[in-house]
C-alpha cells in the first residue's frame, strides 16, 4: 500500500476489521480467522501486509505525516 506523504517513524497504525495489526508478529483477526501483521516501507511512504486481506475486509491505516519542526501529537491521545 503506497501514501502520497511519508510517516514518521513508529506512528503507523494498521487496522483490520477493527483490529490493530503489529509490525512484531502475527495478531488473529476474529471475523476472518487469519493471522496478519505489516511491515513498514523503509522511505516511510507505504507498508506491506504479511498476508492478503479479501474485498469485504475493512482496513483503517492511520499515522502522522512526517513535518519539518514539531510532530504532530497523536489524536486522540494514547
Amino acid at each position: 500500500t503506497g501514501l502520497s506523504q511519508p510517516f514518521m517513524f513508529g506512528s503507523l497504525r494498521v487496522y483490520v476489521n477493527g483490529v490493530r495489526l503489529t509490525a512484531s508478529g502475527d495478531i488473529l483477526i476474529p471475523v476472518t480467522n487469519q493471522l496478519n501483521s505489516y511491515t513498514a516501507n523503509t522511505d516511510g511512504l507505504g507498508f506491506t501486509l504479511m498476508n492478503a486481506i479479501s474485498s469485504s475486509d475493512v482496513i483503517r491505516i492511520d499515522f502522522d505525516i512526517s513535518l519539518v519542526g514539531e510532530p504532530i501529537p497523536p489524536y486522540p491521545p494514547v
